[in-house]
């Protein structure tokens, strides 16, 4: 029963849904069809670490925290590839233009060009040079009128980044998408190079001074040892010795590796000074007692853990109380340095937040040497007190040996790191690589070419079907209209006559007319001698149902006469013609006689009275003692009176017609009336003590036997 249902609301507003589903259609396919295609190559491109400061760290024996990228630091390079520098190179490089809206219109449209001129527009200039902002950011209208663009997004657990060119030109898309990729790899070896030469520089300084001291100790060992003839030292001294030496090694490491931390520090605000969100944070950073106080405790948790070590192993409790603590600090200093960096643009400036972090963590990290090589200071001059117990004699021995050999340690491993970087600097391998050059699409490249439009079409058909269907199904869902026998029958409690086909003629009419006739005597016995034929509203075909009546009884041997009761705009002698003076109106004002308002029709026995004079208030007429008589008349001269009554809507002069009448055809138009206009009108006849006859139902998808 449901999907019955379903079918019927389908068929009954089938055109609702053709109309909206061609509509679709032909929106998107036309609209793909007529749209300029646009056209997608993609470069792919590795990242990697740049080794400049892990080279020196590494011979140092630093950890550098491995090769892997991080999610930061894949978000910092993604942003970077289409930084403005960059983005600005490729255009110049590839020399990048973009067609005017105005080009495309004056293309498409004759004369456009004629018309923009005239009203001031410069028609000479159809292409205009590009921004980095066009070229990085997507336009609103790229679907109409498509322009070059590019792309950049991180390919999932990878180190892959896919760089996508789009233009109109397939070869165009192709040499954005590698010319991004290129000029962002000779921007990292630049930057790369800078790395080396900062480092190297470092490096230079700090093993002068290292050469200079070993050189000086040296001389300073060789004299004192000729002078007091020292050649070896006990095995308690030696130990204490090798620990000093440790601790002065340990010592110049951490001041390395701070060193080198404040390189990073300077790298990252030079890189974050042109950011205005930058100096009011670094400004709030430096000024912050708080941060200073935790960084503080930092180093006094380093200095116990310094200390502590010499005494327990890692996974004695109290080593574990003291990272305990160091751990607490760092994440609030984290914190108290992220309120300090957070802004309104972090959100949308993702190489801000990423750098700002990576600031941070280096500060973090300073504190932790600048605490752990303070550790190894206070345990040097333990030891080095320890020393001065010994004779005068040794000691001194002892200082000069210590010195010798920290300076000869710490003047070769600056030598063999300096030497490293030298070598490293002619290879400079910046930090992403390309893994696949893109290729220019063909021009009947479906994988590569936007819009498609074999997917369009099936989106169309898709669309236009869903949305047709849903409208058809919701309109009739909404429709009140009367659509069925069934339903006429329970609103009036009369029969349905019969059913004239819509769009039909000749014998088919013939047939539904004959079949009404047949039905009106079945239900009265006879045919009644005067028949009122009404409906609800205007347009359901009432004058047409009683001239064709009119027409069938003539037919059959019965004098008839067809009376126009419309008196307030019906379309007069719509299916007779008729060219009398007078007509009805003028018979019940008095103006004129029966006979010369009734005219003969080619019909034979059939004849007819027009409206007459259009009169406002046919219900004083229709209720006077004239359209009684007049109607009292035509019943001794005709055997069958049908009257062309007006529609309900009317109101009183068809009550008072219907009244007069014996009996009353409703003409129902097949879903004309809802269902509530037509139990008002069957209500008001009832009410109004009309016969009546049954229903005539008008412009069917077919015509139906009902008795």
């Amino acid at each position: 029963m449901e999907l019955r249902f379903i079918l019927l609301g389908l068929y009954r507003k089938r055109w609702i849904g053709i109309n909206i589903f061609a509509s679709i259609f032909l929106v998107i396919v036309v609209g793909t069809l007529i749209v300029t295609p646009q056209y997608n190559s993609t470069s792919i491109v590795q990242m990697k670490k740049s080794n400049a400061v892990a080279t020196m760290l590494n011979s140092l024996g630093q950890s550098t925290g491995g090769s892997s990228i991080s999610d930061t630091e894949k978000v910092t390079i993604q942003n970077l590839v289409t930084s403005r520098p960059v983005i600005e190179r490729v255009i110049k490089a590839i020399d990048l233009k973009r067609e005017r809206v105005r080009s495309r219109i004056m293309n498409a449209i004759p004369f456009a060009k004629t018309i923009l001129s005239a009203i001031g527009v410069d028609v000479s200039s159809t292409h205009l040079k590009m921004t980095a902002q066009e070229l990085t950011k997507k336009s609103m209208t790229a679907g109409i009128f498509p322009r070059p663009f590019a792309e950049v997004e991180a390919v999932d657990d990878s180190d892959l980044l896919e760089i996508t060119g789009y233009s109109p030109d397939p070869q165009q898309a192709e040499r954005i998408a590698n010319s991004i990729a290129r000029e962002f790899i000779e921007n990292e070896k630049r930057r790369a190079a800078s790395d080396y030469a900062k480092v190297i520089k470092i490096a230079r300084g700090n093993l002068n001074r290292a050469r200079d001291d070993f050189l000086s100790n040296l001389k300073a060992s060789g004299e004192y040892q000729k002078k007091e003839k020292i050649l070896n030292l006990d095995s308690e001294i030696s130990t204490t010795i090798t620990r000093v030496n440790d601790l002065r090694q340990k010592i110049e490491d951490s001041g390395m590796a701070l060193e080198t931390s404040r390189i990073t520090v300077d790298e990252i605000s030079g890189k974050l000074v042109e950011l205005p969100e930058y100096k009011k944070s670094s400004e709030t950073l430096v000024s912050n007692p708080m941060i200073e106080q935790l960084k503080q405790s930092l180093t006094e948790q380093y200095l116990s853990r310094v200390g502590a070590k010499l005494i327990y192993t890692e996974n004695h409790p109290t080593i574990i109380t003291i990272n305990a603590k160091i751990a607490e600090i760092k994440e609030k200093i984290r914190d108290e340095s992220a309120k300090t960096f957070a802004s309104e643009s972090v959100g949308s400036n993702s190489i801000y937040q990423s750098l700002s972090e990576r600031l941070i963590e280096t500060y973090i990290n300073i504190a932790e040497m600048e605490g752990t090589e303070e550790g190894y200071r206070r345990l040097l001059e333990k030891h080095e007190s320890y020393l001065v117990s010994l004779p005068d004699k040794v000691f001194e021995s002892a200082g000069i040996d210590l010195k010798l050999s920290a300076s000869q340690t710490i003047y070769k491993t600056l030598l063999t790191a300096l030497k490293q970087l030298e070598l490293t600097e002619n290879s400079v391998s910046p930090a992403i690589t390309i893994a696949e050059l893109a290729v220019a699409p063909e021009l009947d490249d479906r994988a590569h070419r936007t819009p498609d439009i074999f997917l369009n079409t099936i989106i169309a058909i898709f669309l236009g079907t869903v949305i047709g269907v849903s409208a058809s199904l919701l309109f009739f869902h909404m429709d009140n209209s009367v659509y069925s026998v069934d339903e006429i029958r329970g609103i009036t409690g009369v029969r349905v006559l019969g059913s004239i086909p819509k769009g039909k003629d000749g014998a088919e009419h013939s047939d539904a007319f004959r079949i009404i006739r047949r039905s009106m005597v079945a239900e009265n016995g006879e045919w009644p001698r005067i028949v009122a034929v009404s409906s609800c509203l205007r347009g359901e075909g009432r004058s047409f149902v009683a001239a064709n009546l009119s027409t069938l009884l003539a037919g059959r041997g019965e004098r008839v006469v067809l009376v126009s009761a419309d008196l307030k705009g019906g379309k007069d002698d719509s299916y007779i013609k008729s060219d009398m003076a007078y007509g009805l109106s003028d018979l019940l004002t008095g103006k004129t006689e029966t006979e010369n308002a009734v005219c003969r029709t080619r019909i034979e026995g059939l004849s007819y009275i027009s409206a007459g004079m259009r009169k406002g208030n046919s219900g004083e007429l229709f209720e006077s003692e004239k359209m009684k008589s007049l109607l009292n008349e035509l019943r001794e001269s005709y055997s069958v009176v049908i009257i062309d009554a007006p529609p309900a809507v009317e109101g009183a002069g068809t009550m008072a017609l219907g009244e007069l009448c014996d009996a009353t055809i409703l003409t129902v138009k097949w879903g004309g009336v809802s269902k509530d206009r037509l139990a008002d009108v069957s209500t008001a006849f009832t009410d109004a003590g009309i016969t009546l006859g049954g229903v005539a139902i008008n412009q069917s998808p077919s015509a139906t036997l009902f008795y």
